[in-house]
Formats: structure tokens, C-alpha cells, sequence
């Protein structure tokens, strides 16, 4: 196949054999790593590369595998401190992430060459922060937390892709901040007279927006219009991507061209440029890979060399890695190479299908960058976005003209006023087909895991049916294809209860065959877990009482997921009310229950025993409370109960026998009485708490339960009943 002959590029297999070992020794699919370690070798043995160049690569993959592990337990281990101590930091501020009312989240560097990144968050500053700042603060340092869900966020990694060891907390009364005389003091200075240039021209929302689509500047964008532009598949319009590279370079091109100079003279000027950009827009991955490429077409043509985008696309990866090896776990590295490397290998086969003009060329464009992207962004956020293709097949163009009259608009301000109203319209017209894009039914569809070695072979499909005319390799690939997304429906336990981590707060998941069903929310809701097992569709969400702390994520819930029933207790309550009110007029049917009523599932019943009475002083024991039985596995839910309903419980005692207990209240004293617990006899007792001011659990609690397990310390606890065994996981090993 000519696709393999691509794989005989020094720099092509170096870049890969780096990335392998990278995700290999610091990664957690070990077992897929390695598959992927010796089908590379295979291919390069079949490519027959040269005795030399295979001793070179394993050189470099020992070498790159211990800068992994040395680089991932430098910043494990750089702060001097442990974690809730008070610690004093003091750099430059490299990004802000946040610009908010109450608080303000911005990444600081240390000075010192190879001195890391920390994490800032300031709460009660009022004044404006932007990159290029000095500040100096003591606060409260956090160690980045791992990922305690399945599918759910890993702080650490995230953290350590950007260089960054850790999180402070602080305000305003313990913080210093000045300007700084450093080349990143100077352009951080022009990105806030760019931000409010912008505004100027355009008024506060837009010109938020611009300086988003120009310089990445979208801390201060309102969270709404953020949710807009990602539900209809526009997120990329706002983050400094490699498209703002070529939108500044070719116009540079063109017009020195047009004024008859040699490129010898000014090549130099429009590398000067690109890399001023560069670290204008903070150095994200995204834009040094856009940048180094940039410059390698430059250098290309200055030294009368040919250019290979995918040997510069593989110079620009093993720069990023060189610098930081885990930045392989950052989303921009990810999103910004796929789609490189998804034009590269799919544009010209797939542009060959049609008719050649300049619309079959940006909608084949378009359409390969979906292709690639789409299934990695369903891997990382759980959600695809129905509609992407066409919205940015409309956007396109639009975007590209906006972002260069944006800048002309900034450099020529007398010229500005007149630009600021083409340039409102055109953002106008964005935000008009990115709103009805995403009003539209399924504009997102939530995913369930999607394995790595799915996605290798559907890149695999794709490259075959592109390069390749063998049949049957295509159709030997569809079938494995098909059998790896059918797998995971075939090897489902017949039973899985999931006990996610969210912090001080409750949200399980009970999973059959056939039915999903989730029980509370949390303080918010664990999306991306949920989706993790349940995909779209939730046939029942549980609500056990009105509490912040287990209704909290409700409405994050009706926005991502089509739930089918909502079952709450049959109680006197204004939450309630409310949420009935404001779901009439929508097919999702709302279910009150109260203690004696049953639901019949197929293999599964569950039985209501509380709420007893539509009124409670307290609305803790509003809480409902049921039981589910599956085969010969039983599990008893609380919710908030305490001991009043405790005791009008034991009047069905032999009811409440069960093999699972979630124990009532984050392991309170008020709950979980001994003559309740006796009664209960759990094997196992699951306390679902976090971090809190009220001492949850009480010792007192846990001297009574024989054998528990607590979120806060093992994270999510995963219960599967198969063959008629119980066993339990943890995410938090």
C-alpha cells in the first residue's frame, strides 16, 4: 500500500516511536500501548528499514521513556510543601482562564528557565488580569487531583500537559501585582490593548468575541455564548488555532508580493511576525504546531528546499515533545494534530472523488476535518455535534474574513470604524446560524466509551478505503469495526451499580441490560461519567429529596441527555413543584411515589418505602427510599433519611435486609442507627461523601458499619453482579 511508504520517513517514525513511548510510561491502557508498540515494529520490519535506523529509534525511545518518567516526578514532586499548606509563589501570569465576578483563574510561570507553571485562582479582584503581569501571593496549595470517575477529568494530567505542578488559592488581600518590563511584560500589554480595541470598535459582547477568534483571549466571554459556539460545533472559532497562522502569514505573502519584493527580503519579516504571534497568544500547543510549520514552508522556499507538510507537521510534534513530553494529554495537541494529520491523509483522495472548484475544495476541507476530529472529540468529551459539518461549511469562509479584517481593524484604526461594521455583521451571521444550529433536536449526542483500539481501526477503514483498492482488507476491517462497537453491548454485566465521586454529594447509576437509571445528581453532575456508561438515553432519573447537594446537576442533565422518566418523592415541596411546571410541555413523563409503591422492571424491582408522609420538618427525611433487587443481589438506598424515618422503618425490618447499603446522609450521625443498621445487615455499606464542614463521616457512623468504602478515599466504586458474583473496583486504586 503507497499509504505505508509514508512510514519510511526518519522523522515520521521517530515522532511516532516518541509518542508510543510516551503514552506507553505514563498512561494507564498499557495493554493497548504495547499492541500498538509491536504492530509499529511489524511495519517497520516489513518496511525493512535499515540495522542503523532501528538502533537509532530504540536510542531514542529509551531516552524519551525515562525524560517521561523523570519529567512526570519532577512536577509530582517540585513543591516544597504538602497539600493544604500555605505556600508563596511569585512569576508572570501565561494564561488566564477565567475573568469572573467573583474570582479570577490564571497560570503564573516561576522565573527560572526550567522553573514549572502553577495554577492561580483569586478571589474578590475586581481589577483585570491578562498575560505579562507579575504577581507575587500566598495562599493555599492544592495538588492536582487524578481522575476519580470513570471517563471524568484528570486534573493531573491536564495540569502536567501545560507544565504546571499545582493549584493555589488566594484573594485579593494576600496578592501583589505589577507590571513587568520582560518581552512577555511588553505583549502581554498589546493583548489587553488588542482585547480593548476590540470592544471599542465593536462593543463589550462582540468585541469579546473578536478578541476570542484573534488572540485566544475568551476568559471574559460569557459562558453562554461559550455553550453556543460548542453545542453547534464552533469552539474552534474562539480558541487561536492554525488557521489564525495561515490568515496572518498568507495576506503577508500576497502582499509583498504585490509590491515586487524579493522573498529573500522579506521572509525574515513574516518569521519575526509569526513568532511575535506566537507568543502573543500564549504559545499553545496548537499555535507553536501551526507556527513551526509555517516556518518550515518559509525556510523551505528561502533555501530552495521542497516542503513536506508531513514531515513538518512530525518536526513541529517532536519540538512540542522535546519541551514537554506529557503535553501528548493536552486537548489542544490532540485536536489541533488530528485534524492536521486528517487533511493531510484524507484531503487529496477524498478531493479526487469530485468535480474540482473552490467549493467541492473547502466543503472536502471541511468535511475530512470532521472526519478525523469527530471521533477523537466523541472519545475526549463524550459528545458529538450533530450538525459541525454544515455549520462550519457555513462559517468557514465567514471566519476567515472576520479574523483578517479584525486585524486590520486593530493595525489601521483609522480605518477601524469603517471595518467594525462589516465585521459586527459577519460576527452577527456567525452567532445566528451557530444559535439555530444548536436549538435543533440532537444538535448533541452523547456517546459511551469509545475504546483507543476502536478508533485505530476506524483510521485504519478510512485510510484503506482511500489508498488501497484490496476489498477485502476493507471489509475484513468494517467486520472488526462493527464487532468493536457491538462488543461492549455483548460483554455488559447483567448488573452495574456505580457510586460516583461528586464531592460532598450523591449520584449512583444502576445499569441492566436494558435499563439505565441514576439516582440523585451530585452538586453537579458527572456528565462525561454518565455518558461514559449510558450514552444518550437515561430511562429513569431519581431524585431523592430537594437538596442542593443531590439535585444540584439536574438541569446540566435535561440539557445533555434524553431522560425518559423522572421519579421524585411525593411530598409537599416547592423544588418539586417547580420542576413539574417547568417540564409540562415535554415527553419526559414525571413519576411521584411514595412508601408501598413498587416499579416492575424486566429482572428488576424496586420497592418504595419512604417518603410515609407528604410532610416533614425536615427535608432530609423527605428522602426517597428504595430498595432494588436483582436476581439474588439486593441494594438499599437512603438517601438523606435520618433517624426519625429510621425508626418508622423497622416496622417493615424484615424489608430492609439487603447485600448493599448506601449509607444515608454522607455517614452523618443523625443516620445509620444501630437497630436500623442490625436490621439493614449489609455485606458491603457505600458512604458517598467529600470534602465538608460538617465532619461527614462521624466516627461514631463508621464505628458501626463492619466493612464500607468512602468516595472521597477510593472515588468512584463500581459494583458488577455476573454469574451470580459480586465484586467491586475502584478508580482510585
Amino acid at each position: 500500500m503507497d499509504f505505508l511508504l509514508l512510514l519510511k520517513r526518519p522523522i515520521v517514525q521517530i515522532t511516532i516511536a516518541i509518542i508510543l513511548i510516551i503514552y506507553l510510561m505514563s498512561g494507564e491502557n498499557w495493554l493497548f500501548c504495547s499492541l500498538l508498540f509491536l504492530g509499529f515494529i511489524w511495519i517497520l520490519i516489513f518496511l525493512k528499514i535499515s540495522k542503523k535506523q532501528f538502533i537509532i529509534l530504540i536510542i531514542i525511545i529509551v531516552l524519551f521513556g525515562s525524560y517521561t518518567v523523570a519529567m512526570e516526578n519532577y512536577l509530582k514532586n517540585y513543591p516544597q510543601v504538602k497539600n493544604g499548606e500555605k505556600i508563596n509563589v511569585e512569576g508572570i501570569i501565561t494564561t488566564v482562564h477565567k475573568q469572573l465576578e467573583d474570582k479570577v483563574i490564571v497560570t503564573i510561570k516561576e522565573r527560572g528557565i526550567f522553573k514549572p507553571k502553577i495554577k492561580l485562582t483569586i478571589y474578590d479582584l475586581e481589577e483585570n488580569l491578562y498575560p505579562g503581569l507579575y504577581i507575587a501571593a500566598s495562599g493555599l496549595f492544592l495538588q492536582p487531583a487524578k481522575r476519580s470517575n470513570p471517563g471524568g477529568y484528570n486534573e493531573e494530567k491536564n495540569l502536567f500537559a501545560n507544565f504546571t505542578y499545582g493549584k493555589v488559592i488566594t484573594d485579593t488581600s494576600r496578592l501583589t501585582i505589577r507590571q513587568s518590563t520582560s518581552i512577555r511584560g511588553i505583549l502581554g500589554r498589546w493583548y489587553y490593548s488588542i482585547c480593548k480595541q476590540c470592544e471599542k470598535f465593536l462593543g463589550k459582547d462582540y468585541g469579546k468575541i473578536l478578541s476570542g477568534m484573534l488572540i485566544g483571549a475568551k476568559e471574559s466571554i460569557d459562558e453562554d455564548v461559550v455553550t453556543l459556539f460548542r453545542v453547534s460545533g464552533l469552539s474552534h472559532t474562539m480558541a487561536v488555532s492554525g488557521s489564525h497562522v495561515m490568515y496572518l502569514m498568507a495576506p503577508l505573502i500576497f502582499l509583498f508580493s504585490k509590491l515586487s519584493l524579493k522573498r529573500r527580503r522579506y521572509y525574515p519579516l513574516i518569521t519575526l511576525v509569526l513568532i511575535v504571534f506566537c507568543l502573543l497568544t500564549c504559545m499553545k500547543p496548537s499555535v507553536v504546531r501551526a507556527t513551526i510549520m509555517a516556518l518550515c514552508i518559509l525556510g523551505a522556499d528561502y533555501f530552495y528546499e521542497q516542503y513536506n507538510a508531513l514531515n513538518a507537521l512530525c518536526f513541529s510534534a517532536f519540538c512540542l515533545l522535546l519541551c514537554n513530553p506529557l503535553v501528548i494529554y493536552d486537548i489542544g495537541f490532540i485536536l489541533s494534530f488530528t485534524c492536521v494529520l486528517s487533511i493531510l491523509l484524507f484531503y487529496s483522495p477524498t478531493y479526487k472523488l469530485f468535480k474540482k472548484n473552490i467549493i467541492t475544495s473547502v466543503a472536502t476541507l471541511t468535511f475530512v476535518v470532521q472526519l478525523g476530529v469527530t471521533i477523537v472529540s466523541g472519545k475526549i468529551f463524550y459528545t458529538i455535534y450533530s450538525y459541525s459539518f454544515i455549520v462550519n461549511l457555513l462559517v468557514f469562509p465567514v471566519r476567515m474574513v472576520v479574523t483578517i479584517l479584525g486585524w486590520l481593524m486593530i493595525i489601521i484604526p483609522f480605518v477601524g470604524q469603517f471595518l467594525s461594521v462589516i465585521v459586527f455583521t459577519l460576527l452577527d451571521y456567525i452567532l445566528v446560524i451557530a444559535s439555530y444550529f444548536s436549538s435543533l433536536p440532537l444538535a448533541t449526542i452523547s456517546l459511551s466509551y469509545i475504546s483507543p483500539f476502536l478508533i485505530s481501526i476506524y483510521f485504519l477503514l478510512i485510510i484503506t478505503l482511500l489508498y488501497s483498492k484490496n476489498r477485502k482488507v476493507s471489509l475484513i476491517l468494517l467486520l472488526i469495526l462493527t464487532f468493536t462497537i457491538i462488543i461492549p453491548y455483548i460483554t455488559k454485566p447483567p448488573l452495574r451499580v456505580v457510586f460516583f465521586d461528586v464531592g460532598q454529594g450523591d449520584c449512583h447509576l444502576i445499569q441492566t441490560k436494558k435499563e439505565d437509571i441514576v439516582i440523585d445528581t451530585g452538586p453537579y453532575a458527572p456528565i462525561n461519567s454518565l455518558s461514559h456508561f449510558t450514552g444518550q438515553t437515561i430511562d429513569y432519573l431519581m431524585l431523592t429529596h430537594s437538596h442542593e447537594d443531590h439535585i444540584g446537576g439536574v438541569n446540566e442533565m435535561l440539557k445533555r441527555f434524553k431522560i425518559l422518566n423522572i421519579i421524585i418523592p411525593d411530598v409537599n415541596d416547592e423544588y418539586f413543584t417547580k420542576l413539574e411546571q417547568q417540564l409540562a410541555n415535554t415527553s419526559i413523563n414525571i413519576i411521584r411515589v411514595s412508601a408501598g409503591e413498587q416499579l416492575l422492571l424486566e429482572n428488576m424491582t424496586i420497592d418504595f418505602f419512604n417518603p410515609i408522609e407528604k410532610d416533614y420538618e425536615n427535608t432530609n427525611n423527605t428522602s426517597l427510599v428504595l430498595k432494588i433487587s436483582y436476581d439474588e443481589v439486593s441494594l438499599l438506598f437512603t438517601g438523606d433519611c435520618e433517624q426519625l424515618v429510621e425508626e418508622q422503618l423497622l416496622e417493615i425490618k424484615e424489608q430492609l435486609d439487603c447485600d448493599i447499603l448506601k449509607v444515608a446522609h454522607h455517614g452523618s450521625n443523625t443516620s445509620t442507627g444501630l437497630e436500623f443498621y442490625q436490621a439493614v445487615t449489609p455485606i458491603i455499606s457505600i458512604i458517598s461523601v467529600g470534602y465538608n464542614r460538617f465532619n461527614h463521616p462521624s466516627e461514631e457512623t463508621l464505628q458501626r458499619l463492619k466493612n464500607y468504602v468512602r468516595t472521597d478515599e477510593f472515588g468512584a466504586i463500581i459494583i458488577t453482579y455476573n454469574n451470580r458474583k459480586l465484586s467491586m473496583t475502584t478508580e482510585k486504586k
